[in-house]
């Protein structure tokens, strides 16, 4: 084999390896995103079950009217915000 040949062959085969670890990486890090998503999925789910979404009950015993803001929450149907989320009232 003339040395050309040689080294053209070393510099193929050092292009396989790149391109094999180019692929362990990629799919390292597709397995590293799935696992975000699904720890944020998972962090969503725990504050929702931890977030109080129940309607104000003490304000509901007194005769005062409510309304459900966009985040979950009874507030007073007087007030313009809401004051949790700070969002306006429909």
């Amino acid at each position: 084999m003339a040395p050309e040949e040689e080294e053209l062959d070393e510099l193929m085969e050092q292009i396989r390896n790149l391109k094999r670890k180019r692929g362990e990486i990629s799919g390292d890090t597709s397995r590293i995103l799935t696992e975000q998503r699904q720890l944020d999925q998972s962090a969503i789910e725990y504050l929702d079950v931890r977030t109080d979404r129940r309607p104000n009950i003490a304000a509901q015993v007194s005769g005062e009217r409510m309304v459900t803001c966009v985040c979950g929450r009874a507030v007073p149907s007087e007030y313009k915000h809401c004051p949790h989320c700070g969002k306006p009232l429909d």
